[in-house]
């Protein structure tokens, strides 16, 4: 990683922020474990102006005190001094205090500048969106039922953090609570805010796609969007009920659900929401290049057979009939599906875009090969649904424009356990494995 690899240790940043972190180094609190969440590494032209970010979860113990708890670190490491500038440049007035440690800490002899949670760099609403009290002002009380449709029939609400993707979003499961008739009754909500104001056409997407499920038959089932709240940058959304499809797939059912997926995204590849972001199969190819070009550096073993692969995508892509953009998911998996009495139903719509209908489904085949199904049973359910979708749409999935979707979908999914499993111990075989299932659909 160019330079950064010391901050993928988590046992050696166990140690560092033990050391040097305010609160930490005096011994008020002890770090048991750090637990590395995510990387995010920005290459750049020049390697002095490129820069790693990593999420760390630490669980802490009181020294002398008992008290144990949890706190996550968003750090941003820098080369060749570049974070005394960097830490300059920071204005974060609203810093809020975090249960341990300081709100924001720069460590020049290592380049990093580090932020506690709730602070982040890009999400400066952050801190509010996460405290119970002050977001009570903010509910989208227009669309909560009688009883919580006020501030004063709120009694308590409790804040828990779903997912946080530092510098661009974090997702809040919000249970608020009221007294009626002596007896509380508690109702669940979630909050997903956003970097840079891109929640409001998210939400306006939702909405659109909510609408559309209400009167569309075989269509997902759409949380009902609550509101968007224009200074926490917050979309809000009921919470729906129900079991990961993930979890309820299996070699007696899967031949009931999936066909009942595929029709589900085939009224959401007909949908008349527009989405700003549109993906070309040239943006795909592109970074596909880019990526398994610092997969073969990474990886010289793999470089023979990578280069062949990328020389294969490339003719077919030369060869490829374009399609018309059409709504597309972005991030279509079964982790993605919510088992209901009626159907199924879809949630996370961060990556909304206009592209080719293909590349969700080529996304969701593959992912099937990364679950826990047994090996023999995904090419039967990836037929089941490909069958499905064919005979609710007419598309043809056996085209070459669907198998350059299929092998591109793996060449991405080794380079993402490149980049975001560095601590596997069995990284390599990973990445064996997905290079042989591009390999697999070479004609």
């Amino acid at each position: 990683m160019n330079g950064f690899e010391l901050f993928t240790n988590a046992e050696a940043m166990r140690t560092i922020f033990q050391e040097h972190l305010p609160g930490f180094s005096g011994g008020q609190f002890v770090i048991i474990t750090c637990r590395v969440l995510g990387t995010h590494y920005k290459a750049k032209p020049r390697a002095n102006d490129s820069v790693c970010g990593v999420c760390y979860e630490l669980l802490i113990d009181g020294a002398g005190k008992q008290v144990v708890g949890v706190q996550q670190l968003y750090a941003k490491a820098y080369l060749n001094g570049r974070s005394h500038l960097e830490f300059r440049r920071i204005n974060a007035p609203r810093r809020c205090q975090p249960r341990f440690g300081e709100a924001l800490v720069h460590l020049p002899s290592l380049g990093l500048i580090v932020w506690a949670f709730p602070n982040d760099p890009e999400l400066p609403h952050l801190p509010v969106a996460v405290n119970g009290g002050q977001v009570k002002a903010r509910l989208p009380y227009g669309r909560l039922p009688a009883g919580l449709d006020r501030p004063e029939g709120i009694v308590d609400i409790r804040v828990e953090v779903i997912r946080y993707r530092p510098e661009k979003r974090c997702t809040l499961r919000y249970q608020l609570r009221r007294q009626a008739t002596g007896v509380p009754e508690t109702l669940t909500i979630y909050g997903k805010t956003y970097a840079q104001g891109k929640g409001r056409k998210i939400y306006q997407d939702i909405e659109g796609l909510w609408r559309q499920s209400r009167t569309t038959s075989h269509h997902f089932l759409v949380p009902e969007p609550l509101g968007y709240d224009e200074q926490l940058e917050m979309v809000w959304q009921e919470a729906l009920p129900g079991e990961s499809l993930s979890n309820a797939l299996s070699s007696t059912n899967y031949d009931h659900f999936l066909p009942m997926a595929a029709r589900g995204l085939a009224n959401l590849h007909q949908s008349a929401v527009a989405p700003a972001h549109c993906i070309t199969t040239d943006e795909l190819f592109a970074e596909t290049v880019k990526n398994t070009t610092k997969l073969m550096e990474a990886w010289p073993e793999f470089k023979q057979r990578l280069q062949r692969l990328l020389g294969s995508l490339e003719d077919s892509h030369r060869r490829m009939t374009p399609s018309p953009p059409s709504f597309i998911h972005g991030d279509f998996h079964v982790k993605q599906l919510l088992v209901q009495a009626d159907g199924l139903a879809i949630c996370d719509f961060d990556d909304l875009a206009l592209g080719d209908p293909l590349q969700d489904i080529a996304f969701f085949l593959a992912d099937l090969h990364f679950r826990d199904f047994d090996p023999h049973l995904v090419p039967q359910m990836a037929a089941t649904f490909c069958r499905a979708y064919e005979q609710y749409t007419g598309a043809d999935l056996s085209s070459n424009r669907f198998d350059w979707h299929m092998r591109r979908e793996f060449l991405a999914k080794a380079y993402w356990y490149h980049k975001k499993k560095q601590q596997s111990p069995l990284l390599r075989v990973h990445i064996q494995r997905t290079v042989a299932l591009a390999e697999g659909l070479e004609g």
